[in-house]
């Protein structure tokens, strides 16, 4: 099937310029001259979203997210429509996950088929090849914790998030660990695990004395990795999850076994703010900003749909600790 690079191919033209006349927006007469021959030529047909957005915009984006039954995902959901509102802009949300959903490519297509002026993609993982069809098609992409993807990026900086954690464990006088550290296959996984190391090798701690135990980043995985760590001889004096999920997890095996935080075990979870008040004593847990994620998110947006040609930007953003007292300090025999 024929895409743009096809006609830049038959053109010469750039795709901002294939991208700009497709999508509304002047061009220089010859160039739309040769854009129709080449579109003629190929069998292009612009869709319906081309055609109305050659008199106006649809004021419409799409948020693809990988699961509807995320808090995270939809607190970003949340948070970008609440700062998309003041410009007139409405949110479609699209999920790519669940057994009976389509996957991120078939999703961001079918979205970028709609009337959407953007789209956000807050992905597992992705197919960089057919997302990067869609941004030639003239639709802004902005990510969510994906480098080097094919739009502009918003990073949590994962592995100093963990880093922080791990200092609080190691700085009340903990060495031998337990970290939930979710899947390895994700990459916000294994930079969290990556951050770990880092502060592991700086204090020089052995490896030996870090337990490590992956599984899906659902509380039943959280669970199955946290009965694994409670069931070592000698068991670790600290735990630390690695996403909301994991900790739910962690929390229902604490409670499950009959040990307490921080009496019997010390505990950092992730990302727990609505669970935080419940727990007894309070959770000590990473802070993942959520709505900085998606106040920058959306700036970058709108931005781009000002500026299309302007070049892609990469914002990170710190996490931080809410000290709770899930966390014992040792005495110097541990």
């Amino acid at each position: 099937m024929a895409n743009y690079h096809d006609i830049r191919r038959l053109t010469g033209l750039s795709l901002s310029t294939i991208s700009k006349y497709f999508n509304g927006r002047t061009v220089l007469p010859a160039n739309r001259a040769a854009i129709e021959a080449a579109a003629e030529q190929l069998g292009v047909r612009p869709n319906a979203n081309a055609r109305a957005l050659r008199s106006r915009r649809s004021q419409r984006v799409g948020v693809l997210v990988p699961s509807l039954g995320v808090g995270f995902h939809m607190a970003i959901v949340a948070g970008i429509e609440e700062a998309l509102r003041p410009r007139g802009l409405s949110v479609i949300v699209r999920s790519a996950g669940g057994e009976h959903a389509p996957d991120t490519t078939t999703a961001a297509e079918e979205l970028a088929a709609t009337l959407v002026d953007g789209m956000f993609v807050i992905p597992r993982s992705i197919d960089r090849g057919p997302l990067a069809q869609v941004g030639a098609q003239g639709v802004p992409l902005v990510f969510i914790d994906r480098p080097g993807a094919p739009g502009d990026n918003v990073l949590l900086d994962n592995r100093g998030a963990v880093a922080v954690g791990v200092r609080h464990l190691l700085d009340h006088g903990h060495t031998h660990l337990g970290l939930l550290t979710g899947d390895p296959g994700i990459w916000t996984m294994r930079e969290r695990l990556a951050g770990a190391r880092h502060v592991l090798e700086q204090r020089e701690i052995p490896s030996r004395t870090v337990e490590l135990a992956d599984s899906p980043l659902t509380a039943a995985g959280g669970r199955q990795a946290m009965a694994h760590l409670l069931a070592l001889h000698p068991r670790p004096t600290a735990i630390l999850a690695f996403n909301y999920h994991l900790t739910l997890g962690a929390l229902t095996t604490l409670a499950e076994s009959g040990l307490r935080a921080p009496d019997d075990i010390s505990l950092v979870g992730f990302d727990t703010d609505d669970i935080d008040t419940i727990c007894t004593p309070r959770l000590t847990h990473i802070i993942q900003p959520v709505d900085q994620i998606a106040g920058h998110a959306a700036r970058l947006m709108l931005a781009r749909l000002d500026n299309p040609d302007q070049p892609h930007q990469t914002i990170t953003i710190p996490a931080a600790l809410t000290v709770g007292g899930s966390v014992r300090r040792l005495n110097a025999a541990g």
